[in-house]
């Protein structure tokens, strides 16, 4: 029983293959496929069409048997829509009759190889609307005009000929003119697409076609005449023109185009705001071949449009890729204009006057992307940028390389639903976004956000915006969010409160990667594990800097010890020191005298009379001593001995040298030897200076202790001597000196003298 079931089923696949491959005209051929109403073959022709197929493609290059039948089978005439794809090996002449494609409203026809086109096959299509000769390179354009003259079309509203004739060997006639317009006159024509043909094309004529709602004339083509912006246009609340990547001479100069300081008195645009006035969406992409650079420049466009019920129409407006750098533009009438929609991405603008806005307070999308707008972010300007656009609904400032988003940026636009700042290089979110209770979507992808601080996220809870690592084209966003994909999260102490945001609003059902985050160097998928060691950062983190603040504390601590004592044994040293120069003075052991005490004869009555009697009194109360402690040459020198020698021996005895430095003295060579005698046995040298002096009379190595050291200042008057500082503190330093010569056996530190000594200023 089982074998007989076996051999049966095996029988009906049998009969279901052949049927399969022997399929009739009411079945779809084995060579296509079929779906509603649609077909599609591939490198093959139907003869016959399959029941109820309004819809056929075919792509690539057909079998030639049985050519001379192609359409001639009634089933053709239900079709309605064909497009042969790269179809090739065929011309389309006589061979062909499309006597049975008489319900065809879409032919289209892309193939290289397709260069022939008759009217007899226009003509057996009376309700063609879309003729789509996109792509047909080799087609030349007397043979489009030759059809469409002779096929009549009286239903055509759509013509594509984009690409046509742009074959090298078959770009005859490139004139899109007179009798070409005149054939389309008579026509329904509603979008008429000319793109990429490098066409010599008269605009003033192509104009005339008053029942086009689209016009595509982008790609390089070259304008016949001299105004390649059309004058006048068909009054209409839907025409498109694109003009994009036009071969308009003057606007391909390839250099800096600037306008400074400029009051435009005349229209200078007056084409242009003509064409405003009749366009609905205008594409001006890739128009200009230069940098465009408009500065301080102030226009008024009230007496441009000529009558007063005369209005610009255009509602979108693309100027994508046009070199413009700055637009420092300010309207005199600031009349809104009533454009909805402004594109000016793709260009390398680098600042933007907000005042440029004022005339566009209807437009709700602003497109600003690709540009060079970081170059604003140290000017003011740059958080006014959007005030005078209250109505905004999208703004896209991505790719602009910025860092920094200013706080109040979006105050006026409390409109806003979407909001694009991605590709950007921001770290820190901390703009007001309180304001957006219609944002939905606020894009912050690819940027270098480590982590999102609390009052932000407590912004986006207030608003109901959860996060989300998955891209939003805005037509699927049943939730508000922020989009936040592409940046590297760091796990760390500062980053808990963002990451458990993140894990508790997060739906992990959106995509099948969970959100990740940086720890320790790596990245690490983000889960309840990963916040928990985040938290241990912030105690490792606090372990850390008590530990260093400690460490820190406690070598201060010890320096400060070991400074104190150092002070200590230091004064310890110090005095005693001074305590035994005491002794030694009074005892007239060593050296017999504390100071040297040296003055020119010019001198002698102001320093024997009046500082040498005071000095010597201070000193010996100072020392405690009734010792002679001051040696005067004149009065200690050994009479029959040389002068020289015993200047030597008066300075060797004495622990300091004091000068009495007048401009008599600077003049006296025997006192210049003193001075050098005392550099010689690196004697400490105090001066004291005789009102003023002359420096430029002194000697380099007396205008050297001038600059570098204190002095005693002697001024007198109503004939009393006074010396500045007072004479305790004048002794005081005289001994301590002496006490560190002592100490250093004769040599004498500048360190010790400018701490010691600071007291003895002028």
């Amino acid at each position: 029983m089982s074998s007989y079931i076996k051999l049966t089923l095996q029988y009906l696949f049998l009969i279901l293959t052949l049927l399969a491959s022997t399929y009739s005209a009411q079945g779809c051929d084995i060579r296509c496929k079929c779906g509603k109403n649609k077909m599609r073959c591939d490198k093959y022709m139907p003869l016959k069409l399959p029941d109820g197929i309004k819809m056929l493609t075919v792509e690539g290059k057909a079998d030639e048997t049985g050519v001379d039948k192609f359409w001639t089978d009634n089933s053709w005439n239900k079709l309605e829509s064909m497009t042969l794809q790269n179809y090739s090996g065929y011309s389309f002449g006589e061979i062909y009759r499309f006597s049975n494609l008489i319900n065809l409203s879409y032919f289209g026809p892309h193939s290289t190889d397709f260069d022939q086109l008759k009217n007899s096959n226009l003509k057996a299509m009376p309700y063609l609307k879309v003729l789509d000769l996109s792509g047909t390179t080799r087609l030349r354009f007397p043979v489009v005009l030759s059809a469409l003259k002779g096929g009549n079309l009286p239903n055509l509203e759509v013509l594509n000929l984009d690409s046509v004739a742009t074959d090298g060997a078959y770009t005859s006639m490139n004139r899109f003119g007179n009798s070409f317009i005149k054939v389309l006159l008579g026509k329904p024509l509603k979008k008429l697409i000319i793109t990429n043909t490098m066409l010599e094309i008269d605009t003033a004529l192509l104009f005339q076609i008053h029942t086009l709602e689209f016009l595509n004339i982008s790609g390089p083509w070259i304008p016949s005449n001299n105004v390649p912006i059309p004058q006048e246009f068909r009054e209409t609340n839907n025409v498109t023109l694109d003009l994009s990547v036009s071969m308009i001479e003057v606007f391909k100069t390839k250099t800096d185009f600037v306008i400074r300081d400029f009051y435009a008195k005349s229209c200078l645009l007056n084409a242009f705001l003509k064409m405003m006035t009749s366009v609905t969406n205008l594409y001006l992409n890739n128009i200009l071949d230069m940098r465009v650079s408009l500065i301080n420049v102030t226009y008024n466009m009230s007496h441009c449009l000529e009558g007063s019920d005369v209005k610009v129409n255009t509602k979108t407006l693309f100027l994508r890729k046009n070199g413009l750098k700055q637009i420092d533009v300010k309207f005199i009438d600031n009349t809104d204009i009533g454009l909805t929609f402004l594109d000016l991405s793709g260009n390398i603008l680098e600042y933007v006057s907000p005042d440029f806005f004022k005339i566009l307070g209807s437009l709700s999308t602003l497109d600003l992307s690709s540009n060079y707008l970081y170059k604003m972010e140290q000017n003011p300007h740059f958080e006014l940028l959007f005030k005078h656009v209250a109505k905004l609904n999208f703004i896209n400032l991505s790719a602009n390389q910025i860092s920094v988003i200013p706080s109040k940026i979006f105050t006026h636009n409390k409109n806003l639903a979407k909001i694009d700042l991605s590709l950007n290089k921001i770290s820190k979110v901390d703009f007001n976004i309180q304001q957006l209770h219609d944002l939905k979507i606020l894009n912050l992808a690819g940027n270098r956000i480590q982590f999102i601080e609390m009052d932000f996220l407590q912004k986006l809870d207030k608003l109901s915006i959860f996060p989300s690592l998955k891209v939003h084209n805005g037509n699927d966003v049943t939730t508000k969010v922020i989009i936040l994909n592409d940046n590297q999260f760091h796990c760390s102490c500062n980053s808990v409160t963002f990451l458990k945001w993140l894990m508790s609003q997060y739906n992990q059902t959106e995509t099948k990667r969970a959100p990740t985050c940086l720890l320790d160097g790596t990245s690490t998928a983000l889960d309840v594990g990963v916040i928990g060691k985040s938290k241990f950062l912030c105690i490792k983190e606090t372990v850390t800097i008590a530990t260093y603040i400690s460490s820190v504390l406690f070598v201060v601590a010890i320096i400060s010890i070991l400074f104190v004592c150092y002070v200590r044994r230091r004064r310890r040293i110090k005095g005693d020191r001074v305590k035994r120069l005491k002794q030694t003075l009074c005892e007239q052991t060593a050296a017999r005298y504390l100071i040297f005490f040296s003055y020119c004869g010019e001198d002698e009555n102001i320093a024997m009379e009046h500082i040498y009697p005071k000095l010597s009194q201070a000193l010996r109360t100072c020392v405690d001593c009734n010792q002679e402690l001051i040696c005067v040459g004149n009065l200690k020198f050994r009479p029959g001995f040389s002068i020289h020698e015993e200047m030597v021996k008066c300075i060797s005895e004495s622990y300091v040298v004091a000068l009495l430095v007048s401009n008599a003295f600077c003049e006296s060579r025997w006192c210049e030897t003193e001075i050098k005698e005392a550099a010689t046995q690196n004697k400490p040298v105090v001066l004291f200076l005789l009102d003023h002096v002359d420096e430029d009379m002194m000697s380099p190595y007396l205008r050297t202790l001038f600059r570098r050291y204190t002095r005693v200042i002697i001024t007198i008057k109503n004939n009393e001597v006074e010396l500045s500082p007072d004479m305790s503190i004048i002794c005081q330093s005289l001994i301590e000196l002496a006490a560190d010569s002592q100490k250093q056996g004769g040599f004498y530190e500048l360190f010790d003298r400018s701490v010691h000594y600071a007291c003895c200023k002028i």
